[in-house]
């Protein structure tokens, strides 16, 4: 009798848990909502990518606390990034070091994805270290960025675009 009742039990808590799951899981029209809102700022040309790890071309992946981020926008191109790897060239100030710059010319452009999102390259004209950004953009705002320079080695990011 005493199996029955445990048996009984366990079936109920089961059920229980597994509805209050699937009561977390995001409904279609969030994901759509969301979905439109990553959409809009691509085409506005208006986001922040937020890096959460970060991948140097030597060494293992590190995962990174806020504040890392990229911020563009029509006009500006603003970078805050940390950098692990081989400097090419040695900066005059330890501020210097990182990615860190903020561009007003550059070349902005946007094509879509193959499966999903899209494909983002800026290359800046007016940072006394050239860089090339090519940031990939899914519909649901997760992002891969990777970094390229005449002075560093390359280096990549993953993180998402600020809500």
């Amino acid at each position: 009798m005493k199996v029955k009742g445990y048996l009984a039990a366990s079936i109920a808590a089961i059920a229980l848990i597994s509805v209050g799951f699937t009561g977390c899981a995001p409904s279609k029209e969030m994901v759509k909502q969301k979905n439109e809102k990553v959409a809009k700022q691509v085409e506005d040309q208006s986001y922040t990518f937020e890096a959460a790890t970060m991948f140097p071309a030597r060494g293992t992946m590190k995962s990174l606390t806020g504040g890392y981020s990229l911020k563009v926008s029509k006009d500006t191109v603003e970078a805050y990034l940390p950098f692990f790897g081989r400097a090419y060239r040695a900066p005059m100030s330890p501020d210097d070091s990182g990615i860190k710059f903020t561009s007003t010319k550059f070349e902005y452009s946007v094509q879509p994805a193959k499966k999903d999102g899209w494909n983002v390259t800026i290359k800046t004209k007016d940072v006394a270290n050239e860089y090339v950004l090519n940031l990939y953009i899914s519909s649901s705002g997760r992002s891969n960025l990777q970094v390229t320079s005449t002075d560093k080695e390359g280096i990549s990011f993953s993180g998402n675009l600020k809500e």
